[in-house]
């Protein structure tokens, strides 16, 4: 924190003004600093779907994609994460460290859906519609526009 005193003949003001934190422009989470990456190219049981195993091998990313990934995700709500999003076996998963300094638990998966837990909070859902890594699934228009309908709809509700 910084202190900047303004003085005038009449009074004094001083003003404490507190450092910014950088956030991601679609999320407001400060930005990703640190990734650890603990699962990659895994599959998941929990969601049904003929991705094998060998399939989901190849959905590896990069520290490096996981802050892009943080950076340009727009956020939505656990309903549309769990039922209306396509959704994907395939998956990595990690931990991160934010700008701010607190820590994360994070999933994304091929179908470009992200989770990230950040402890004594709620878990916070994303999905990334401008990701550009050609690692995630091509998105046709008919899920582009469901996505930016979810996104709305999530934007209205914060």
């Amino acid at each position: 924190m910084v202190s900047v005193t303004i003085r005038h003949a009449a009074a004094a003001l001083t003003l404490a003004v507190l450092p910014l934190q950088p956030v991601l422009a679609a999320s407001g989470l400060p930005r990703v600093t640190a990734v650890t990456i603990q699962r990659n190219g895994a599959r998941s049981a929990a969601v049904s779907g003929d991705e094998s195993a060998a399939y989901c091998r190849r959905f590896r990313l990069t520290p490096a994609e996981v802050r892009g990934y943080f950076r340009d995700a727009d956020p939505v709500d656990q309903q549309a994460y769990v039922h209306d999003l396509d959704m994907s076996r395939c998956h990595a998963a990690g931990t991160v460290r934010l700008a701010d300094g607190r820590r994360g638990r994070w999933t994304i998966d091929l179908a470009r859906r992200g989770m990230l837990t950040i402890a004594g909070r709620p878990a916070r859902y994303f999905y990334c519609l401008s990701c550009r890594s050609p690692k995630f699934d091509e998105v046709d228009a008919e899920t582009a526009d469901t996505a930016r309908d979810l996104i709305r709809r999530a934007r209205k509700a914060r």
